[in-house]
């Protein structure tokens, strides 16, 4: 698994109050999750500050699992 799954999954997880056993890759983010709108910004900033990135909303768009938001996210972390 990789960091950023890892990491997304806590903060998922952290943020609502849930069992990280129970966000997958396949979580809907506003569905499954119950995510909300001011959640989502509040994971956005979390991955700006975590990994050094900046997500441009028009990004967002097509998000709508977890693991959609974990290949967004890797593709703008540079390699180490």
């Amino acid at each position: 698994m990789s960091a950023v799954r890892d990491w997304l999954k806590e903060t998922v997880a952290t943020v609502l109050g849930c069992n990280p056993a129970e966000v997958t890759d396949d979580s809907y983010l506003l569905g499954d999750i119950a995510a909300d709108s001011l959640d989502l910004q509040e994971f956005v900033a979390s991955a700006e500050d975590r990994f050094q990135i900046t997500i441009e909303d028009a990004e967002l768009v097509d998000i709508e699992t977890v693991g959609q938001a974990v290949t967004l996210i890797e593709s703008k972390v540079a390699p180490e």
